[in-house]
């Protein structure tokens, strides 16, 4: 799956078991307008280099490229909830003049946009979650 959206956070480091490094953050993707506006919000784990992690902050507009997985949980009150868990091993950092749903966003990709933006092979990673 893939989709744009805000981190929420600074990204942490993590190890998996194993000892291979991850990134750990959330990101709000936005959809519809007005009253019919919704955020969606997903945990990822992102196998990206310490440059790319580097480039990221809370409020970052990024894309994320990877597996999502709805995970069930129990909140302390109770009640149930899902949680939608994502692992990458693409994100790219959206610069501004990206921002608008343009279908040539992509065709305009900065150098400081492909700095933060890196393709990892995830297969041989635990994970995380």
């Amino acid at each position: 799956m893939q989709f744009r959206g805000n981190l929420g956070g600074d990204p942490v480091a993590a190890q998996t078991k194993n000892g291979k490094p991850y990134y750990k953050f959330n990101v709000a993707e936005k959809t519809g307008k007005g009253q019919y506006e919704q955020v969606t919000w997903r945990r990822v784990s992102a196998f990206i280099p310490e440059n790319v992690a580097a480039g990221l902050s809370r409020g970052s507009y990024v894309e994320v490229v990877g597996t999502e997985t709805p995970r069930i949980f129990t909140r302390d009150d109770g009640t149930q909830e899902v949680s939608l868990d994502v692992m990458s091993g693409f994100v790219r950092l959206i610069e501004n003049d990206e921002k608008p749903a343009s279908k040539s966003a992509k065709a305009a990709e900065s150098p400081r946009a492909r700095a933060a933006s890196a393709i990892v092979d995830a297969e041989d990673y635990d994970i995380p979650f």
